[in-house]
């Protein structure tokens, strides 16, 4: 993945990595995630939150396919506000359809 970090806000884009993103999160207290590709059988994983921190989605958020049972992602925090009402959720449902 990639990410850029301005004065406490992070912003997530590309190829997500798990190994490596809980630590970026960790450390914001804003976080967009913007065209972000999650492959599949990986969870996105904010569980690392700051208090009273605020994740935006905004884009696709595209997650591979791969059948597995989740979960595709995973928040949790004290005060935590999501924001996902510019944003589409690609979990690729329909290429379940035939396997």
């Amino acid at each position: 993945y990639f990410f850029a970090t301005n004065a406490g806000s992070c912003t997530l884009f590309g190829t997500y990595i798990a190994a490596t993103a809980a630590q970026t999160v960790s450390s914001c207290k804003t976080i967009t995630i913007n065209n972000l590709n999650v492959p599949g059988g990986v969870t996105l994983d904010l569980t690392k939150l700051q208090a009273s921190s605020t994740v935006k989605f905004a884009g696709t958020t595209k997650f591979g396919f791969k059948k597995w049972t989740g979960p595709l992602i995973t928040v949790s925090g004290e005060s935590i506000t999501v924001d996902g009402s510019s944003a589409t959720l690609d979990g690729q449902n329909a290429l379940s359809w035939d396997s």
